[in-house]
């Protein structure tokens, strides 16, 4: 009786540690994978997605950013920037709480 709630536990602890990993992935290389940016309004948060384009990809060039709104309620700046060996990123940054915040 005592290997069934071993294995329940065993199984919560890898399903915990799997959603764990998944939501540890901010890479923003996609909308899923999105650098959330946390700011009280409109003025405080672009500088800090920029911040984070400098500290991530140093020396790379913003070409361009568009905001998109997300069916699950989510606004996303998508960043275009060239790398410094030449490479077109496309970065995803959750906005949803200083959007439209001033």
């Amino acid at each position: 009786m005592l290997k069934k709630p071993r294995l329940i536990l065993t199984l919560g602890i890898i399903l915990f540690t799997q959603a764990s990993a998944d939501d540890l992935k901010q890479d923003g290389l996609s909308a899923k994978t999105a650098v959330v940016i946390v700011a009280k309004d409109e003025k405080e948060g672009p500088p800090k997605e920029v911040a984070w384009v400098q500290q991530a990809y140093p020396e790379s060039k913003i070409l361009r950013f568009v905001t998109r709104p997300s069916t699950g309620g989510k606004v996303f700046d998508v960043f275009f920037i060239r790398t410094a060996d030449g490479k077109k990123v496309e970065l995803y940054f959750e906005i949803s709480s200083f959007y439209h915040k001033t």
